[in-house]
């Protein structure tokens, strides 16, 4: 269970960072979308990432199994953006625009990268809860995660994952991982609690009244029925 979740969480770090990569220097909107696809490999390949595992939470584990769980994906995304990096720099690339953006990245303010890891979590919980409304695999689904990961990317949010890609590829310190993982972790937790339980508990009512108003409707044919009788 644990290897094969570590090398879902590899690959699924290798999906950002080669998203990452793709993306750079793109202009914003198109650097959004090209970004996304790594998202999108990630969901429709069922592969695993911290930032939307934060919502993990809500399926009942106790806190300790949950830490292990959101390390062990940690590790296994970081492992995959590193080695992603390494052969990217070891194939001859250009790294002057990834090095640009890890030194902007590094050098945000702790406050500041923290604040933009919340946004940045709230938009990629948001596209992998939409994603997993819907229950085949479609052009809908692969655009209920694309819209909300391309707006986090145009706005200059802070991902985790894709920074230990940026950090790793431009080689500078990974400090500014520490603001923006805690960023991440809370983004996650507000869409939980303030949103998707919201949405699950109106959901459930409306089940319950539209299977109310169906007994309902097959008590009054019966007993039609019965009166025609």
């Amino acid at each position: 269970m644990h290897k094969k979740l570590l090398m879902d969480s590899i690959y699924g770090g290798m999906c950002i960072a080669l998203g990452a990569f793709a993306s750079a220097g793109l202009p914003k909107p198109a650097n959004g979308i090209v970004f996304s696809a790594g998202l999108v490999m990630i969901v429709l390949i069922q592969f695993q990432l911290f930032t939307g595992n934060i919502l993990k939470v809500r399926d009942g584990f106790k806190l300790d199994t949950i830490l292990k769980y959101w390390v062990l994906v940690y590790i296994g995304n970081f492992i995959g953006c590193f080695l992603s990096a390494q052969i990217i720099i070891y194939s001859g690339f250009s790294m002057d625009v990834l090095k640009n953006i890890a030194h902007m990245k590094a050098e945000l303010p702790f406050f500041e990268a923290f604040m933009r890891g919340i946004f940045c979590n709230v938009l990629v919980c948001f596209a992998v809860y939409m994603a997993s409304r819907i229950k085949t695999v479609s052009s809908a689904k692969i655009f209920a995660i694309m819209i909300p990961v391309t707006l986090f990317v145009i706005s200059g949010f802070e991902h985790c994952v894709a920074n230990m890609f940026y950090f790793s590829a431009g080689q500078v310190n990974f400090f500014n991982l520490i603001p923006v993982t805690l960023g991440n972790i809370v983004g996650g937790l507000i869409v939980l609690h303030s949103t998707i339980d919201k949405v699950e508990k109106v959901s459930a009512v409306e089940l319950k009244i539209s299977k109310n108003s169906v007994n309902y409707c097959d008590e009054n044919d019966m007993n039609i029925t019965k009166n025609y009788n």
